[in-house]
This record gives structure tokens, C-alpha cells and sequence, in this order.
């Protein structure tokens, strides 16, 4: 129960994220034990990675804070994510404008 905030400011963090689905599973209801018992799933909360490139599920055993679990769904699909859905001030940038202007700036 400690984790459903976490789990519902990741949800909101990635809504407009056309690449990001964030699904929830209730394992034990009846019509989920199927799929929970396919990919593992024996204690809750339970976080899984799915890429659309490797449908074999990436544990996460990381820290159940929205940061941290926004931080590695960044790190996994490219996305520049903050925890509440605005984009990081690495959404735009490119390192060899970044080399550029260090080196101009620098030559000053």
C-alpha cells in the first residue's frame, strides 16, 4: 500500500508518453494468476520491464520511489522524464553542440 502513491506519480509522469505504457496487474485476481504465473510474478509489488524490442521482461529491484523508478524507465526507453510528466533539460540537447560551444566559450 506504500507504494500505490509512488506507483500512481509514475503513471501520471509518463501519460503523455506516446513510447511508455505503465500497466498495473492485480496478480490475484483470478483473471490475472495466468499471466502472473508466466512471467514470474509470486510477491507484490512486483515491477517488470517490458521493451518493445525484447518481450522478455526486465527485473526491477530497484528503490519503489517514483524517482527512481522514473530514472530507470528513462535510462531503458530514451525518454527525458521528471517525476510529475515535464521533460529534463537533456531532452534537447546534443553533445557535439555541447563540445562546440565548451570550445568557444573556453577560446574566449
Amino acid at each position: 500500500k506504500r507504494v500505490a502513491p509512488e506507483y500512481e506519480k509514475v503513471a501520471q509522469t509518463f501519460k503523455n508518453e506516446p513510447s511508455v505504457v505503465i500497466a498495473k496487474i492485480d496478480a490475484d485476481h483470478p483473471s490475472a494468476q495466468e499471466i502472473a504465473k508466466r512471467f514470474g510474478v509470486d510477491s507484490f509489488p512486483t515491477f517488470k520491464f517490458f521493451s518493445k524490442d525484447d518481450k522478455k521482461p526486465k527485473e526491477y529491484d530497484g528503490r519503489r520511489t517514483a524517482q527512481d523508478v522514473v530514472d530507470f524507465i528513462n535510462t531503458n526507453t530514451g525518454t527525458q522524464r521528471l517525476v510529475g510528466g515535464l521533460l529534463n533539460h537533456e531532452v534537447a540537447r546534443i553533445a557535439e553542440c555541447d563540445e562546440a560551444v565548451a570550445g568557444f566559450v573556453g577560446a574566449g
